[in-house]
């Protein structure tokens, strides 16, 4: 099994949005390794002094042995083409180290980035939840790859709500953002809907 993973934004040498993190983390290794153990990342997490300025990637790789820390300075990627891809049986649960499957969508896809269609339905894009705006709210998919920590806090704040988009819908919105740990609804680009090449 590949490892699993949690990226964790740190501002300033502080982690943000600890409390989604554990709970995701926690809950993943309930499921995957019946562990009723509570961890607390921000009891372990330790920011080197080279990376306690601006915003920095800190990525906690972890099993059922024991976790390790990676800091990467963290630049927002440039999007200037987005393509719908048809994931096929892909399944992305939990946030596994190993991205191959959706790796090898976005190198096929000849795009910047992609999103990513199962079912008939929207999902996610290669690296982030998605929210779309339809000139009055922002509305996520309520059927992602993968429950985001930052879509899961945008939620229970009541700033998007969780719609069903069927790939047909999408060019109906208004414009979207990729969404994720690193991208805070306010620091996320406001992207047109016609990038998207339908």
């Amino acid at each position: 099994m590949s490892r699993l993973l949690e990226t964790i934004k740190v501002l300033d040498g502080a982690p943000q949005n600890i409390i989604y993190h554990n709970r995701r983390m926690n809950d993943t290794r309930k499921a995957l390794f019946n562990s009723s153990e509570q961890i607390d990342l921000a009891e372990r997490i330790v920011v080197p002094p080279a990376y306690r300025e601006g915003v920095v990637k800190c990525r906690c790789i972890y099993d059922n042995s024991g976790m390790e820390f990676e800091f990467i300075p963290y630049v927002i990627k440039n999007i200037g083409s987005v393509r719908p891809v048809n994931g096929g049986a892909i399944e992305y649960h939990h946030k596994y180290e190993d991205r191959s499957q959706i790796e090898q969508l976005q190198l096929s896809s000849g795009a910047d980035e992609i999103i990513i269609i199962k079912d008939g339905l929207v999902t996610d894009s290669s690296y982030a939840n998605l929210i779309f705006n339809d000139g009055a709210r922002w509305v996520t998919p309520a059927t992602p790859l993968l429950k985001g920590t930052m879509r899961q806090r945008l939620l229970d704040e009541g700033r998007i709500i969780k719609y069903i988009i069927p790939a047909e819908m999408v060019p109906r919105f208004r414009s979207f953002k990729l969404i994720n740990a690193m991208l805070d609804i306010n620091e996320s680009p406001e992207l047109p809907i016609s990038l998207i090449n339908l």
